[in-house]
């Protein structure tokens, strides 16, 4: 059993000086010094950044094209993220301050807001349980965020533990809208494995639904991630498991929903109605919105986050200074001359991300 801790109501800050290493010099993108890593995604580097202009700290992901752009699939992601974000602005969606691009260096820049307390993954990863009704809280935000997300014609498509991203003042975000695309688009990019509805891959036990590639709801598949993502951080495990997606849907349709120990009647309700394997017997994202699970939300103060420290940049640091050019609404990665065209010739249905 993990051992259990709680953060208290109120954390006094404390400033870290980050050293200097030895012969590694800090990155300086325009006005934004790359202080420290982190996070680490398929084909980026994630920096907590500092605006020496406005003075303060954003979230800065860093793609080096050149080492991606021999998978076009990758470049795609970088330029889907980039145009969702440009047009989707709600509390509960992570905001992208501007996108930079350096030719001389192939390298891409997405400068976002900064979820001070990191993702609800990290946070968990320390022993952290929360209360239903800080779960509530959690979760009606998410919820918030995707019905807006949805109401725009756009598809999450990797909702998982990573993409919650948590703020100390209490506000959620979600962040990575690199698989997510329109309801239209004919790409069908997956996420991650272990997260994705079991329809995606191609099966059905149930007499009453017929599968088809065209009946695939975007909606309904966020909806199964989103309880994959409950049920995790209830349960400090994912409900079924296997070494590959089509091993995971095998598992979910194979084996019954069960709980590790005794929940109330609201949440194990609202967890089987997101996670029913028929798509079309599955809650909708506006019926999860509208459980009586939510009922129990508490204020935002309650969830205790622990307050972020702020690294120091010290005036001796050593910079590499990059000049890189803003990219406006029209601007295309795969239109450089340094990033070849491709035809896309994987099925992008069984395109995984971890």
């Amino acid at each position: 059993m993990m051992r259990r801790h709680s953060f208290p109501n109120s954390m006094k800050t404390q400033s870290i000086e980050y050293p200097k290493k030895k012969n590694k010099k800090l990155i300086k993108v325009n006005q934004y010094v790359f202080v420290k890593k982190i996070g680490l995604g398929a084909s980026s580097k994630v920096y907590l950044c500092y605006d020496t202009t406005k003075q303060q700290f954003f979230a800065g992901k860093r793609i080096r094209l050149n080492e991606i752009c021999r998978i076009g699939t990758r470049v795609q992601q970088v330029e889907r993220e980039i145009k969702m974000l440009r047009k989707l602005e709600h509390n509960n969606i992570i905001s992208m301050v501007e996108a930079l691009y350096s030719k001389e260096n192939s390298l891409a820049c997405i400068i976002q807001d900064w979820a001070d307390c990191g993702s609800l993954d990290s946070v968990l990863k320390t022993g952290r349980h929360f209360t239903e009704g800080q779960l509530a809280t959690i979760f009606s935000q998410v919820v918030n965020g995707l019905l807006y997300l949805h109401s725009t014609g756009n598809a999450h498509r990797d909702i998982k533990p990573s993409n919650v991203l948590l703020l100390s003042n209490g506000t959620v975000k979600i962040g990575d809208l690199g698989i997510g695309h329109s309801f239209q688009s004919a790409d069908a990019v997956v996420g991650s494995p272990a997260y994705q509805a079991p329809e995606m891959f191609g099966y059905s036990d149930d007499e009453d639904y017929e599968e088809e590639e065209s009946c695939l709801d975007p909606i309904k598949e966020d909806v199964w991630s989103l309880g994959v993502t409950l049920f995790e951080s209830i349960f400090g495990r994912i409900p079924f498991s296997g070494t590959n997606a089509y091993e995971v849907a095998k598992s979910a349709r194979e084996n019954q929903l069960t709980f590790d120990f005794s929940i109330s009647e609201d949440l194990s309700d609202l967890l089987k109605g997101m996670l029913n394997l028929n798509p079309e017997r599955r809650l909708s994202m506006d019926e999860v919105s509208r459980h009586s699970f939510f009922g129990k939300a508490v204020p935002k103060a309650e969830l205790a986050l622990p307050k972020p420290s702020y690294p120091i940049i010290s005036a001796e640091s050593e910079m590499q200074n990059i000049v890189a050019d803003v990219c406006d609404e029209e601007y295309s990665f795969m239109q450089s001359d340094i990033i070849p065209s491709f035809t896309l010739t994987l099925p992008q249905r069984a395109l995984s991300r971890s």
